[in-house]
């Protein structure tokens, strides 16, 4: 089988991304940590990476455990308020979806089936995760790719090779993009410094939010 995490990434482009990522941890911090506790009693749990052409949310309402799918998504559109949000879905290293905001508005999403990990039936099941690439271009490191871009978005494709290369094409941080505030493979829940490379980020340019739920 294979691995299950969900993250967002929220885009700076020519802003300063300390500034962005300020933004963010504000928000973290007052809005959603209201009523902040220690990780130990935690019942969700919000990280912040570093600051970079994406920075990167990790969410414990992503998780595969004890999810909480409204309240992740809700997060995506709240962060979009701050600057365009590009929140990612893996499931069993089968389906992986994108979902793009800007301003509260899903603005559009690809995917390549349906979660778990079933493919799409028919045309019409498909045709809403197609994905609009132009859409998508003012995100891209070179907006004129757009036809590596639709090359790329195969929903035929294998989903890991499709985020490894999205990715690339985004200028995504290629293992934060892999996973969220946790990676499970199968019952293991890895955290995200975990399944990062040794010495790739030190948990000092992390900040953590950790909070109960009303």
């Amino acid at each position: 089988m294979g691995y299950d995490f969900q993250n967002q990434h929220v885009f700076v482009g020519d802003r300063d991304a300390k500034i962005v990522r300020s933004e963010i941890t504000e928000y973290s911090s007052t809005t959603l940590a209201t009523d902040p506790c220690p990780l130990s009693e935690a019942e969700r749990s919000i990280v912040v990476g570093p600051p970079g052409r994406w920075i990167f949310v990790g969410d414990s309402a992503g998780g595969t455990e004890n999810g909480d799918a409204e309240s992740f998504d809700s997060l995506s559109i709240d962060l979009s308020r701050i600057a365009p949000t590009l929140a990612i879905k893996m499931s069993d290293s089968t389906i992986v979806h994108f979902y793009l905001y800007s301003n509260e508005v899903i603005i559009d999403k690809f995917g390549n089936g349906t979660f778990p990990f079933y493919l799409f039936r028919n045309s019409a099941e498909a045709r809403p995760f197609v994905g609009d690439c132009k859409k998508w271009a003012e995100y891209m490191l070179k907006p004129n790719q757009l036809d590596i871009l639709r090359r790329t978005w195969s929903q035929d494709g294998d989903a890991t090779e499709v985020l490894t290369n999205t990715a690339l094409l985004f200028g995504l941080h290629p293992k934060l993009c892999t996973t969220g505030y946790t990676t499970f493979d199968e019952a293991e829940e890895i955290k995200y410094y975990d399944w990062l490379p040794s010495g790739a980020h030190g948990k000092d340019v992390f900040d953590e939010f950790h909070f109960l739920v009303d």
